[in-house]
C-alpha cells in the first residue's frame, strides 16, 4: 500500500456530480458535473469546501451539513458499489490511491483519469409524491388487482382492455396515490371494445348451446336451408364435442 501511495500524483482532476434521491440507489444527475482540481495533501476538509462552493454557485442546490461524499472505485462501478470518501487524511489518502492504481487498468490508463465525486441530495417531499415511477410488469400486475376490485366497488363497466389500461396508469403513481380510473378518449375506446367482446362471446356460446344449426345445402341447383344436428355431425366427422373456434382475442 506503501508503494501504491508514493505514485499517487499529489493533485487530482475531479468531477462533481450531485444525485437527487437516496444514497446508493439509482438516481439521476440533478445538476451538469462539475470540474475542478484537489490536492490530495489538503485532505478531506478542503474537498468539501470545493464541493460547497458549487453548491454556493448552482442554481437549485441547497447545501446540507450532513451531507455525505461518495467516490465511484472503478470506470464501470454500478452506484450501489459506491464508496463513502473517508474524512482521515491518511484513510482518503490511502482510498484515492487504490482508485488511482486501479485506473492504470482502463483503456487510457492514468492519462485520461478523473476521480469521480458523488454528493446525494434528497428530492422535496412534494417531488417525491408526485414523481412517476416505471410500470413494471410486476407494478401493472399489482396494481390490476386494485384496478379490478376499484371498479367493481363503483360499478364502472370495464374489462380485459381498459382494466390492464388504467393498471398501467396507476402503476406509474406513487405507491401510496389512490386509485384512479383514467377518463379519456383512449380509456372509453378500450371499455367499448371490451363490450364488443363481451357481446361477441355471449353470441358465440348462445350459437355453441343450439342442439341444430342452420345450414346451406344445394340440391338440384338451388340453395336450401337445413338444421342439422351438431352432435352428429361432429361424430360423423370424428371431431369432438365441443368447439374447436378460437376466442375472439386474448386478454390484453
Amino acid at each position: 500500500m506503501t508503494e501504491i501511495i508514493r505514485q499517487l500524483p499529489p493533485q487530482l482532476k475531479c468531477r462533481l456530480s450531485v444525485k437527487s434521491g437516496e444514497p446508493l440507489t439509482p438516481c439521476r444527475d440533478k445538476v451538469p458535473g462539475h470540474d475542478f482540481t484537489f490536492m490530495v495533501a489538503d485532505g478531506y476538509d478542503v474537498l468539501l469546501g470545493h464541493i460547497k462552493r458549487v453548491f454556493d454557485t448552482t442554481n437549485g442546490l441547497t447545501w446540507e451539513e450532513s451531507v455525505s461524499v461518495y467516490v465511484k472505485p472503478t470506470n464501470h462501478a454500478p452506484q450501489k458499489d459506491y464508496i463513502q470518501v473517508a474524512t482521515d487524511s491518511t484513510a482518503i489518502e490511502a482510498q484515492f490511491a487504490t482508485i488511482w492504481h486501479t485506473a492504470r487498468l482502463r483503456k487510457h490508463g492514468h492519462a485520461a483519469f478523473v476521480l469521480m465525486l458523488y454528493v446525494y441530495v434528497s428530492r422535496p417531499r412534494a417531488q417525491r409524491l408526485t414523481s412517476l415511477r416505471r410500470a413494471t410488469d410486476g407494478r401493472i400486475q399489482e396494481q390490476l388487482r386494485r384496478v379490478a376490485a376499484y371498479m367493481r366497488e363503483y360499478s364502472i363497466e370495464g374489462g380485459p382492455a381498459s382494466q390492464r389500461y388504467a393498471a398501467i396508469s396507476q402503476a406509474r403513481l406513487p405507491d401510496d396515490a389512490p386509485v384512479q380510473v383514467p377518463d379519456n378518449a383512449t380509456m372509453r375506446q378500450l371499455r367499448f371494445i371490451d363490450e364488443q367482446e363481451r357481446a361477441m362471446d355471449h353470441d358465440q356460446v348462445e350459437q355453441q348451446r343450439r342442439e341444430y344449426h342452420l345450414v346451406r345445402v344445394r340440391m338440384h341447383g338451388t340453395p336450401v336451408p337445413m338444421y342439422l344436428n351438431v352432435s352428429d355431425l361432429r361424430e360423423a366427422l370424428g371431431l369432438p364435442q365441443y368447439s374447436l373456434r378460437p376466442p375472439h382475442r386474448d386478454s390484453l
